[in-house]
């Protein structure tokens, strides 16, 4: 996997553990004599700076005891300053043990309570560490959309985004360009692209005092400078002067020369790049070699790669060899095979010592080193191969058994899923069937209860219905006996009498009607029937019994008889004639019309009227069991639900023309045979 270029390592390395203190003197008894200081502490401050040095102290381990304690005391007093030392350690062990999650627990804490910049500086800070982090592994795909979303944040003028959130964007771009370069170009180098963020980042960084977190800032971009350019360049040796600086006049803070034990690793680190600047003077490097010397004599625990003797042994190498002191620098290369511990390194240190033994004319030693640094390297390349040799071996002996234990485990993983898929059936049918049969069962209850409350209503209604007409004919009949009417009101009463006892004869036939309808799904008998005849008969029929509305006949004789259930259809057309005259006012138009189609062999049969007419949503309620559009009307509500049964037993269907709007009309078609 590719990963973030050795330069933007050291960086970011040097960023992180310049704060981490590791001493030469006997840490036991240093921190024995810090303990028993700690205990005798008769005042905050006192316990505050023992508790730092504590800190200070333990940092070189994951023991982080003293720097909670700092932590939680320093929050107590309302001490920032050492609340800051404490933050500093708890936020680099999180970041380096990976835990994001303490580490925002910890820096939320510090802006809760934490009023200086320093809350916003070091939270920050190594929170813009983690992100970058986390863009090892990334591609070029969401590198870009990264710098993107940073890059428009930079651009914008929200006041959310300060100047810590902006240096945190510009490293973040940084680091993501980096990223780009690295896998699109697989090499090293300098990068000079980057320098133009590096050095905005620098003077934003310098904006912030050193004493709430600038430091941490300033170091990072000075060090994405430095990466920008060749050791031999001017500018290389100019940041690096810088960092030195800045560095420097850090250590003499108040808060920081109180800390006897804090870190002088970056120090070290930056005396050593100095001496490998190659456009110093002889003497200016002189000077800065002595310096590195002196502190890894001061500071031996705090080299930047341990031993100090090893890395004392690289920094004189390259020194030596800038001299061109090649015996000196050959001493230093036997020191650094001495203490190193990797192969690959140890060819690189033998294959440029036989170089410079070259140099010197020891031809013959030369030749040895450079077979010895051939040797070593063959002697990997077949270790190399003879572990993958081996590798391969134990994976083809171990083959079989793999794949015959994948086959059970296969076999196993199918048996497990189809006893879930046969479960999750069995479940899916037996849920099914509850919902199933729940639906019934609560359509059962619908129909009960609609079959409940139909029923009242149809008692209730034909009590009334019953009632009224017997009313009639009784009434009208007690008259006739007791009085002596003249004969013009006798005869209206007959009139009036034989009307209503047909309106109580057609109600009762009516509901015998639906009863045996209902009872049968037999087809029905047909006879030779004239419909002409049989349509005249029920106008006239209508004619005598409805003087004051108009009956017409719109048909032509045809004389042709066809065969259908003739008692059915006349029940049919005088059924919709009775609904057509209950419906209309004196004076009204009721038109009966029919056709024949001899080709599909159906008889379509229309009854209009020039009523109130059916509203268009109730075109289907009315053909419905003891259904009624007016309750005041006469009448079971049994007419066209008798009229629906009838046709669907002749085979025929009915219903009611939604283009006609100038009362009802209503349509029936049934089959016929000549």
């Amino acid at each position: 996997m590719k990963g973030i270029p050795a330069k933007t390592i050291i960086v970011f390395l040097w960023g992180v553990f310049s704060i981490f203190p590791v001493f030469s003197q006997d840490i036991p008894a240093i921190k024995d004599s810090l303990l028993h200081a700690l205990s005798q502490a008769k005042s905050t401050p006192e316990r505050l700076e023992t508790l730092t040095n504590l800190s200070d102290l333990s940092s070189a381990t994951k023991d982080l005891t003293y720097s909670r304690m700092l932590w939680h005391e320093a929050r107590a007093a309302h001490d920032e300053s050492a609340a800051a030392a404490a933050l500093t350690r708890l936020l680099v062990s999180k970041l380096d043990s990976n835990e994001p999650d303490s580490m925002t627990y910890y820096a939320n804490q510090a802006r809760e309570f934490m009023k200086s910049p320093a809350v916003r500086a070091i939270p920050t800070y190594y929170e813009m560490i983690l992100e970058a982090r986390h863009l090892q592994g990334t591609d070029s795909e969401e590198c870009n959309r990264i710098v993107e979303e940073n890059t428009q944040k930079l651009k914008s003028n929200d006041p959310a985004i300060d100047k810590y959130e902006k240096m945190k964007n510009i490293y973040i771009v940084v680091c993501c360009k980096d990223r780009i370069r690295l896998l699109q170009e697989e090499g090293s180098g300098q990068r000079e692209e980057m320098l133009p963020y590096a050095k905005e980042m620098l003077e934003i960084a310098k904006s912030v005092p050193f004493e709430s977190g600038g430091h941490l800032f300033v170091q990072q971009a000075l060090m994405i400078c430095c990466s920008g350019y060749p050791r031999d360049s001017k500018e290389y040796l100019d940041y690096t002067l810088q960092r030195l600086d800045a560095y420097e006049n850090f250590l003499k803070l108040p808060s920081i020369l109180k800390r006897p034990y804090y870190s002088q690793r970056a120090r070290i680190h930056i005396y050593g790049s100095l001496v490998s600047a190659t456009t110093l003077t002889q003497k200016e490097r002189d000077g800065y070699f002595e310096k590195v010397k002196e502190l890894l004599r001061l500071y031996p625990s705090q080299s930047p790669t341990p031993p100090a003797a090893y890395y004392l042994a690289g920094i004189s190498y390259e020194y030596y060899g800038m001299k061109n002191d090649n015996v000196r620098a050959l001493q230093q290369l036997d020191s650094l095979l001495k203490y190193n511990s990797y192969p690959l390194q140890a060819i690189r240190y033998m294959k440029e010592k036989a170089e410079l033994l070259s140099k010197t004319g020891n031809y013959r030693e030369a030749y040895l080193e450079q077979i010895s640094a051939t040797a070593l390297s063959d002697s990997l390349n077949r270790e190399e191969s003879q572990g993958k040799y081996q590798e391969l071996q134990t994976l083809y002996d171990v083959n079989e058994t793999k794949l015959k234990n994948a086959e059970l485990k296969q076999h196993n993983q199918m048996l497990t899923l189809w006893t879930c898929i046969i479960v999750l059936l069995l479940l899916s049918a037996w849920s099914f069937y509850n919902y199933y049969v729940r639906r019934k069962m609560q359509k059962l209850n619908t129909k009960i209860q609609e079959s409940e409350t139909m029923k009242s209503a149809f008692l209730h209604s034909m009590c009334h219905e019953i009632r009224t007409p017997l009313n009639i004919i009784s009434g009208f009949s007690t008259m006739i006996l007791l009085s002596e009417p003249d004969e013009e009101e006798k005869e209206s009463m007959g009139t009036e009498i034989e009307r209503q006892t047909h309106l109580l004869t057609k109600m009762l036939d009516d509901m015998l009607e639906v009863s045996k309808l209902d009872a049968s799904n037999d087809s029905l008998p047909t006879e030779s029937t004239d419909i002409y005849a049989e349509c005249e008969q029920a106008i006239q029929k209508f004619r005598t019994m409805y003087g004051d509305q108009q009956w017409i006949l719109d048909a032509v004789r045809t004389g042709e008889p066809v065969q259908i259930n003739r008692s059915y259809f006349n029940q049919l057309v005088d059924n919709l004639l009775a609904n057509a005259s209950k419906f209309s006012e004196a004076g009204a138009c009721t038109t009966l019309s029919f056709a024949m189609d001899t080709e599909k062999k159906r008889l379509k049969v229309c009854v209009t009227d020039t009523g109130i007419g059916i509203p268009e949503d109730k075109h289907k309620w009315v053909f419905e069991r003891f259904t009624k559009l007016d309750e005041f009307k006469q009448g079971a509500g049994l007419g066209l639900y008798i009229c629906r049964l009838i046709t669907k037993r002749m085979g025929g269907i009915i219903y009611i023309d939604t283009t006609y709007k100038q009362g009802a009309r209503v349509i029936f078609e049934i089959p016929m045979d000549k």
